[in-house]
């Protein structure tokens, strides 16, 4: 096959042209870094918007989301050495997508298997946390603009584990426990995310405030499917941000009765980019 072939759109059959590029191509592209990363950080206690490690937007305010896809498990990272803010972006020392045993791919792990890693004792980090981390990713869309695409958020142990005061405040684990637990699904509603005021370090709140219109889901169902969705949850030491400063040791949710899950429909969505967020010029 010619370059003159793959250059001329006239060369291209209809049924290949209307077939777009299929999945495979694009999951591809988004691991070798062809496609430009979307992510969510929320470092300092505000939700940055971040396109091909830029970032672009920021807001403090609460941010409404539809949750396409999440990771299988819980993964671990671990970085020799205290936290430097203005180091340069590394690797983790030792990590784990399964929270159970490091990566095959790790040079030095510090376990045989995460439960018994010296990293893993409280105490371990700085003060009383744990120098090993959880972590957990997650795909989300933007509910004020689905056309936005599919954006990456890693959810810190502050986030995920532990128990809420009512349905307003829940970690992301109870939340989704609650929910299905309640015949609902997590990407057929909206969520909302918003900062825990009391906490030191990032810590999120989640919960419902409304279903996605009959519009929507058509749009959702496909992003749910789409490369970049899949490709978001997927931890690879080349998608490792720089690491965020220590946080609180946090044990996972025990299974005690949870407050009734309420639909507060907001009363009003606003983009990301608009009124609540700000273009950052630094």
């Amino acid at each position: 096959m010619s370059d003159l072939i793959l250059s001329s759109t006239g060369a291209v059959p209809d049924h290949i042209r209307d077939a777009g590029q299929s999945e495979l191509t694009k999951g591809l592209m988004q691991r070798m870094g062809g496609i430009s990363t979307k992510r969510i950080s929320i470092r300092g206690k505000m939700f940055r918007l971040v396109v091909g490690g830029e970032e672009v937007a920021k807001r403090a305010e609460r941010l409404d989301v539809v949750v396409v896809n999440i990771a299988k498990d819980v993964s671990r990272t671990y970085y020799e050495g205290a936290y430097d803010p203005k180091a340069e972006a590394a690797p983790p020392t030792c990590w784990s997508t399964d929270s159970k045993v490091p990566h095959p791919s790790v040079r030095g792990p510090q376990h045989s298997n995460c439960a018994d890693c010296p990293m893993n004792i409280s105490g371990s980090g700085q003060g009383t946390t744990r120098a090993c981390r959880f972590k957990r990713r997650i795909a989300v869309v933007l509910a004020e603009d689905l056309d936005a695409g599919v954006h990456m958020l890693e959810l810190p142990a502050t986030s995920l584990f532990g128990k809420g005061r009512d349905d307003r405040t829940m970690p992301f684990e109870q939340y989704f426990k609650y929910i299905a637990s309640q015949n609902h699904s997590i990407d057929h509603l909206v969520t909302r995310m918003r900062f825990d005021d009391d906490a030191d370090t990032p810590k999120l709140f989640f919960s419902a405030v409304s279903f996605p219109t009959a519009e929507m889901m058509p749009k959702l169902a496909e992003y749910g499917q789409s490369a970049e969705a899949k490709a978001a949850v997927l931890m690879t030491v080349y998608q490792v941000d720089r690491k965020e400063p220590a946080e609180p040791v946090v044990k996972a949710g025990t299974k005690k009765d949870v407050p009734a899950l309420k639909v507060d429909v907001p009363d009003a969505l606003r983009k990301f980019t608009q009124k609540g967020a700000e273009v950052d010029d630094e």
